[in-house]
């Protein structure tokens, strides 16, 4: 019995797969309370967790998602958030929705790690040159809704880790509508932590085995 007991235990975990810790989680429901409109911005604590953009060509739809609209040819506006990086070596998972109104314009996501810079402002779709960037992708043609998902380690010891959306078009008249929903970027456990909460269930079940009485079964 102990060994179904066992084997069960393993499918279950192998079932429901590790729990990820959220850094930024967003999908936008409702207009940013923390949305900052700026061109520029400052890595610094207090700017930690807000969404800071190009004021001129962002906007929140109230379809639940953030878009950046047609007239804004040959733009680089960039969408920002930074949050505290987790410890070099972390694993950590990126997933978004997205979608462009044609193949001409260009959805670009990056995700970089730095460290603190009081004193100097970086535009919001410029990569600092003190930045290691971990995701650089040009996101593939999608008229409709599409999801990106990619996980990447992070190595090396940062202040910040940063995600930002910049869209551009190759092709200034042609310049359409753009949007970003649904996203989310977790912390995803290491194998050996998630082994070590398995034996320690395993641990808990094999005493309770051991603790019935002779001739009990179940």
């Amino acid at each position: 019995m102990t060994r179904y007991i066992v084997i069960s235990f393993f499918a279950a975990l192998a079932w429901a797969g590790p729990v990820q810790a959220a850094l930024i989680e967003d999908n936008f429901d409702a207009s940013p309370s923390n949305w900052t409109d700026s061109t520029q911005l400052r890595y610094r604590n207090n700017n930690r967790g807000i969404w800071f953009a190009s004021s001129s060509l962002w906007s929140w739809n109230s379809g639940g998602f953030m878009q950046e609209g047609a007239g804004s040819d040959g733009s680089t506006a960039g969408l920002v958030q930074f949050v505290s990086a987790p410890a070099s070596g972390t694993w950590v998972n990126l997933t978004f929705n997205y979608m462009k109104a044609d193949a001409f314009n260009q959805v670009n996501v990056r995700l970089f790690g730095m460290n603190q810079d009081a004193n100097t402002w970086y535009n919001t779709y410029a990569l600092p040159a003190s930045a290691t960037s971990f995701i650089a992708d040009t996101l593939a043609d999608a008229t409709s809704v599409t999801t990106y998902s990619q996980n990447v380690q992070i190595l090396g010891s940062f202040d910040y880790l940063v995600l930002s959306f910049t869209f551009g078009t190759s092709n200034p008249g042609n310049a359409g509508e753009r949007m970003i929903d649904d996203v989310n970027l977790s912390a995803i456990p290491e194998p050996a932590t998630i082994g070590l909460l398995a034996l320690g269930g395993l641990a808990l079940l094999l005493r309770r085995r051991r603790g019935r009485p002779a001739g009990k079964t179940g």
